[in-house]
């Protein structure tokens, strides 16, 4: 069919239930794929039919990753990167609704490589613990990329909540906080 819209390169959406509420965030672990996305039609008929990402069991992860890039820290693709976290309450309808719009526009500049820089976005995930979380994962570690990176997200996505970097080549080093 002509009339669809391609990706410049495809996307898998995994999916961890919630079994495990006490282990961490996808970092050895990564779920099952659940659906590969080629165009933009594709990707919102996934999105329209899968629950509100709010909605998911505790200790549920989803991840959003590149095609063959596994959502773990142990890719080859994330190895020399590293993860920016940040954590939401959900206590009111307001905040709820704020992390449900930032979920879907992180999406957005995934498949249409909007990030400033998209080519360092090895993929997103959406974690659900006491507080909502939300991780971009990046190709690589560089402070200086990282705070700039940062800085543009919290511009794009009005979000105001402080964030962690955790670096995966300094597994045992306290993260970066911006």
């Amino acid at each position: 069919m002509s009339d669809l819209h391609h990706l410049s390169s495809p996307w898998i959406f995994w999916f961890e239930s919630g079994k495990d509420s006490d282990r961490s965030t996808s970092i050895t672990s990564f779920g099952e794929q659940i659906q590969t996305i080629c165009t933009i039609e594709n990707f919102w008929g996934f999105y329209e039919d899968f629950p509100n990402i709010t909605s998911v069991l505790k200790g549920s992860d989803s991840h959003f990753f590149r095609d063959k890039i596994r959502p773990t820290q142990g890719d080859d693709e994330n190895k020399n990167g590293g993860r920016v976290v940040f954590s939401f309450d959900l206590k009111t309808q307001e905040q709820t609704e704020h992390v449900e719009q930032i979920w879907c526009k992180l999406l957005c500049y995934c498949i249409g490589e909007i990030f400033n820089q998209h080519e360092d976005v090895n993929g997103v995930s959406f974690s659900m613990r006491s507080q909502a979380k939300i991780t971009i994962w990046l190709k690589h570690n560089d402070e200086n990329n990282v705070k700039t990176f940062v800085d543009d997200l919290r511009n794009d996505f009005a979000i105001t909540n402080k964030c962690k970097f955790f670096d995966h080549q300094k597994q045992l080093a306290m993260p970066i906080e911006f």
